[in-house]
């Protein structure tokens, strides 16, 4: 993964398969792009980094020192005559912008000019080479020419911005963000283009940049990496120590008092406390504050009227015991009357001063799963507060789907929608919404929009900002010793409890992600043996094979010990190891139309692995009483043929790899006197490998990601739940540890 070879550059470039010139993880793009004709067409005689459009402001160019970044953050500077004068930089920032924003082609113009250059308007991954090689012209060219900024590498989701951010190109960055680049986009592990731009120490114009143009400092990758996060992990304290500034109370403070009203509206939307207090100079001043105090000292009408739209206390006393009216009535009585200053502050009374009894509802939003599976159910929350001085009629609440953090009522709604009735002043009213999250994994943004009212006063602020829901792959295990189902993301992170009652040996699992269920095999005891199924968030538990349904012909009529579990979601049907008496049964997924495919009185059957295209069953045999063997038969149980009869202790998960013509096992040591090994073999059963021998304890099930070529599994006896390459190379990463992990399965979508 890109993220990966970007902390080995930092540490060792030898190790990381970098581009040794420029220390970048080599990205998708460059690796199709980079060593080709085009190569020499994107960088051109001429330089890289000295490309200017024709009619661009030179202003685009001088954007990559870090002296013009740094000059936009000049805003900061909040004390004496600075609070008055101070740079705002939403101006600086959509100057700078502006000046980027320059077409000089049209579409077919610039489709010839590539074409000349031997690149095709339509090379995605030439694209974003451009945007990484900080070739601004050939980055127009194509923007001009009909490519969409958006667009991203298939296997990472680099978008052009991703690539710039990283090199560091602060102009391509300015240019592609003018043209609607999202400044908030993640990739395929959730890094956004933040994220991205921390990796370097050099990034920090960029960094800037992005910041004021709202990107997310706040935001989590799917690794749990925020951007200083990321800056740590590879050393760059001076990002890490600029992206810690930003999240002070006190630079929210600063930036009320400056006026700087953009990054104030970022500070709101990225959650800070509206009222939290820091002692900070305003006018050679220095008191504790809130941002409305530091906005009211420096006459700043505009965020003084965001800030109390956006339900800032007007009543908060500050260090000498002022309210913000009381500040800016003191700053207008001490200003020369007929001056700007008497006029700005006698503006900020007004706004501080209400008197009329308008009502502004305001809507926070909140739910209570952040990274859930896909097609899992969540709640969305939503309180709708009345913030004015009158009352508000009665209204109705939405809910809605984005994917930026910006919620307005163009998004998708989703949900149902709810009534809010008539709210006096400071009055609130909680709603919830139950949504099921898309069944592919992403990041995507949930809020609340209530419905404007007669006379509020301001009705910009009548959604809430958008809550980050990240989608994440799983895997799911069933725990033997303390008789759980849990999941987590691939990488072991965010453990869940699903079902923590009502199990006894939970022994393997299977999942039917279509239809949102997983289905697990309890051994119990000899009557309280089971099958069961549930929602894949743990709800909805049913019974679906017992001892009292399955009715046949046992030696011991009902005992049942059922073991390795797997399905057949085209036909409807599963089928399941009777580990006990030898026997393979299948039946709908219900639990009815129990039929017995096989029995084997001699030897205990274990695992089950579908080959359904090819109507296929293979399974695992333990060695009592018998030799260990690994089975395949037809799926209605005829045509048994024995595989493996030679070199198996006690054969235990299987899985198989039906692209490759593979079937992947567990190889037990058992009474430990051999070696715990994970193998793999052809489907007939030749061709036997040995993939791990060395650090397994007692591994159980085993679980295979075909697209990213991993296997994963669980070991018993060393608590973990461990994966490696398929092909057993690499690291063998442990993921989870957990008393009794045994049955595994994945949620890949």
């Amino acid at each position: 993964m890109k993220r990966l070879l970007g902390v080995l550059t930092f540490f060792a470039v030898v190790l990381s398969g970098c581009d040794k010139d420029t220390d970048k993880p080599v990205a998708p793009s460059a690796e199709r792009v980079s060593s080709g004709e085009r190569v020499g067409a994107l960088d051109g005689a001429a330089g890289v980094e000295s490309v200017v459009p024709s009619g661009a402001s030179a202003t685009v160019a001088a954007l990559d020192s870090a002296s013009a970044a740094v000059a936009l953050d000049s805003a900061a500077v909040v004390d004496g005559a600075a609070v008055g004068s101070a740079v705002e930089l939403a101006g600086a920032s959509t100057a700078v912008s502006g000046a980027a924003k320059v077409t000089t082609r049209t579409p077919e113009e610039a489709r010839a000019a590539l074409t000349a250059k031997g690149i095709s308007s339509t090379d995605g991954a030439a694209f974003r080479s451009a945007a990484g090689s900080g070739n601004l012209e050939v980055v127009q060219l194509f923007v001009e020419a009909g490519m969409s900024v958006e667009s991203a590498d298939d296997e990472s989701g680099w978008t052009a911005l991703h690539e710039a951010a990283y090199a560091g190109h602060l102009s391509v960055v300015t240019y592609l963000v003018e043209y609607g680049a999202n400044v908030n986009g993640a990739d395929e592990d959730g890094y956004t283009v933040l994220m991205n731009a921390s990796w370097r120490a050099d990034n920090l114009p960029v960094i800037r940049y992005l910041v004021d143009q709202g990107a997310n400092i706040w935001a989590t990758a799917y690794d749990g990496k925020t951007a200083r996060r990321v800056a740590l992990t590879v050393g760059n304290t001076s990002v890490a120590d600029y992206l810690k500034s930003l999240e002070t109370t006190e630079e929210f403070i600063l930036a009320a008092g400056a006026g700087n009203l953009l990054r104030v509206r970022l500070y709101v939307e990225w959650g800070i406390d509206k009222e939290g207090q820091a002692v900070v100079s305003i006018g050679g001043i220095s008191r504790e504050r809130t941002a409305l105090h530091a906005a009211a000292a420096g006459g700043h009408i505009e965020v003084v009227k965001y800030l109390v739209g956006q339900g800032a206390s007007v009543s908060s006393l500050d260090g000498a015991g002022d309210t913000p009216l009381d500040v800016a009535l003191a700053a207008r009585d001490a200003a020369t009357e007929g001056t700007d200053a008497r006029t700005r502050f006698s503006k900020v009374v007004d706004a501080l001063d209400v008197k009329d009894e308008s009502p502004d509802l305001v809507v926070s939003a909140s739910v209570n799963k952040n990274t859930p599976g896909p097609g899992d159910s969540i709640t969305l929350s939503a309180t709708v507060r009345n913030s004015g001085t009158g009352s508000s009629a009665s209204t109705t609440l939405r809910y809605y789907r984005s994917s930026d953090a910006t919620i307005t009522s163009d998004d998708t709604e989703v949900g149902s929608s709810d009534a809010v009735g008539g709210l006096d002043a400071s009055g609130t009213s909680a709603q919830s919404s139950g949504l099921t999250v898309p069944s592919t994994s992403g990041t995507h943004y949930f809020g609340a929009c209530v419905d404007d009212v007669s006379g509020e006063t301001d009705t910009d602020n009548n959604c809430s900002a958008g809550v980050s829901v990240t989608v994440s792959r799983k895997m799911y295990w069933t725990d033997v010793l303390t008789d759980k189902i849990q999941r987590a993301n691939l990488d072991g992170s965010n453990v869940e409890d699903l079902i923590t009652t009502g199990l006894e040996r939970t022994l393997d699992i299977a999942l039917d992600v279509a239809s949102g269920k997983m289905y697990w095999t309890d051994y119990g005891t000899a009557t309280t043996g089971k099958i069961q199924r549930a929602n894949l968030d743990g709800s909805g538990v049913e019974d679906l094979i017992t001892t009292e349904t399955m009715g046949l012909d046992y030696p011991t009529p009902g005992q049942i010990y059922p073991v390795g579990i797997a399905l057949d979601v085209a036909s409807e049907k599963m089928y399941w190891i009777e580990g006990g008496w030898g026997f393979i049964h299948r039946a709908n997924l219900d639990g009815s139309g129990v039929e017995n495919l096989f029995v084997r009185r001699y030897g205990r059957l274990a695992f089950i692995a579908l080959d359904v295209a090819n109507e296929k069953m293979y399974w695992t045999q333990n060695p009592q009483n018998a030799v260990s063997k690994i089975h395949r038969a037809n799926l209605d149980g005829s045509g048994v043929d024995t595989l493996i009869s030679t070199g198996l202790n006690w054969p235990v998960g299987i899985a198989l790899d039906l692209g490759s013509r593979k079937m992947y096992w567990i190889n037990n040591s058992g009474d430990n006197t051999g070696v715990d090994k994970i193998q793999r073999a052809s489907l007939d059963g030749s061709g036997v490998e040995d993939l791990i021998t060395t650090g397994l304890g007692a591994p159980q099930g085993i679980a295979l990601d075909l697209g990213s070529r991993k296997m994963y599994w669980t070991d018993l006896r060393t608590d973990k739940i461990q994966r490696a390459n398929m092909d057993g190379t690499g690291f063998v990463e442990t993921l989870v540890t957990v008393p009794g992990p045994h049955g595994i399965a994945l949620d890949l979508r």
